[in-house]
């Protein structure tokens, strides 16, 4: 994909998910515009621009993302049940905040990276 623009088009930044087995993207646009759609979501693979800075950014906002967690209904859910039922499988246990702010962009190209 070239460098341009999506002014006056009907496109939206692809939605990621990572499951245990995949990733899955998502996006919303018309059919004038799905060839430029497909060309956006491609670059976020082929391309995406890994940068210390958003890690940085997002490693900020832990504690508060935290501390907002623990204050809703689901939080025991997530914390105790989830990780009891699933016979503490340490994939269904929500990371400590020292283990989100303590991850390293090689640790994340190595993980997505094929």
């Amino acid at each position: 994909m070239s460098a341009r623009m999506p002014a006056g088009r009907q496109v939206s930044l692809p939605g990621i998910s990572a499951q245990e087995d995949h990733f899955s993207m998502s996006a919303g646009t018309n059919p004038a515009d799905a060839l430029f759609e497909l060309e956006l979501m491609a670059a976020y693979f082929r391309d995406p621009g890994w940068r210390d800075e958003t890690l940085v950014q997002v490693q900020s906002m832990v504690p508060l993302i935290f501390q907002q967690l623990q204050h809703q209904a689901v939080w025991p859910i997530m914390s105790e049940f989830l990780p009891a039922f699933h016979d503490d499988d340490p994939r269904m246990q929500v990371p400590t905040a020292n283990d989100i702010t303590d991850v390293r962009m090689d640790y994340i190209k190595a993980w997505v990276g094929p």
